[in-house]
């Protein structure tokens, strides 16, 4: 992995980095409230065709002043995956925040605000984010999830999904999870 920026420098960073994002910001499946960002498949923000990505960059933008070659960060440490509702909360304790991977279905790009379960719609895909804490509303148990679309999506960027035990966990979001060991570290390669 090589230094990154935000889209065309725009992040609070800079643009100093070996290769900038390359897409631009759009809003996903909204927008809401002050959202600045286009609408996808709009006019400043293009569509990809589904299931594609861009691929990684093999080069570091010239005005960077960098080199691939030299700028590579990897990651020493082990990788722990969890399972269940409780393994996860043991691992949020005592690591902080962890990964997790759960199926998209058409109802949860809809969602504003409040626990989502999903209730209809067909699956659409699978998505990564971080879970970052557990709560409970009105009764019902949840996980308070990190998205990456942006900070006008859901909950100023995050979400809460329903959370425990069979037939509860969102998407198979719980069966899903992994994070790094207290011992890991990303270092310059």
């Amino acid at each position: 992995m090589v230094t990154g920026g935000q889209y065309n420098g725009t992040g609070p960073l800079g643009s100093n980095f070996c290769s900038d994002f390359s897409l631009p910001h759009c809003h996903h499946h909204g927008p809401q409230g002050n959202d600045p960002y286009p609408a996808e498949n709009t006019p400043g923000c293009p569509s990809t065709p589904a299931g594609s990505s861009p691929q990684c960059p093999t080069t570091c933008k010239p005005e960077s002043g960098r080199t691939f070659a030299t700028d590579k960060y990897g990651f020493k440490g082990t990788v722990y995956m969890y399972r269940g509702e409780q393994s996860i909360q043991a691992a949020i304790l005592q690591h902080g925040p962890v990964e997790a991977a759960f199926s998209v279905y058409e109802d949860f790009e809809n969602y504003v605000s409040g626990v989502y379960q999903q209730t209809s719609g067909s699956m659409v895909g699978g998505h990564a984010v971080r879970i970052v804490g557990w709560g409970v509303d009105a009764g019902v148990n949840y996980w308070k999830i990190a998205n990456s679309w942006n900070p006008y999506w859901g909950e100023n960027g995050y979400f809460r999904m329903i959370r425990g035990g069979p037939g509860m966990s969102g998407c198979g979001i719980e069966d899903q999870v992994t994070a790094s060991g207290p011992e890991a570290v990303w270092a310059k390669q």
